[in-house]
């Protein structure tokens, strides 16, 4: 873990037409982007599929997951720059929340 890590808020959207062995794939793929920037995922929630506000590469449904992060701020664009890569990742938004979960 880095010297100052920072809790922050991940929400991203994986394509919905993955199957269940598939979407588990996807997931794993976003922990380990945050695990391989010294971060650790301190909340994890799953919303499931769920109607899009507007339609993203001709489709109308994603999958939605949220997660509580530890991560130096200095590591953020790198997680960011992992997302931006991952095929089955639609949309994401990481944010600074000002409320923090607490286990």
């Amino acid at each position: 873990m880095a010297a100052d890590p920072r809790t922050y808020e991940l929400v991203y959207i994986l394509n919905p037409d993955l199957r269940d062995d598939d979407l588990e794939a996807a997931n794993l793929k976003v922990h380990q982007a945050i695990d391989r920037n010294d971060g650790r995922v301190v909340f994890e929630n799953h919303w499931g599929r769920r109607r899009l506000a507007y339609p993203i590469a001709k489709k109308t449904l994603g999958y939605y997951v949220l997660l509580h992060m530890e991560v130096d701020p200095l590591n953020v664009a790198r997680v960011e720059r992992l997302l931006n890569l991952d095929e089955n990742v639609m949309r994401y938004l990481i944010t600074f929340p000002s409320v923090t979960y607490t286990p």
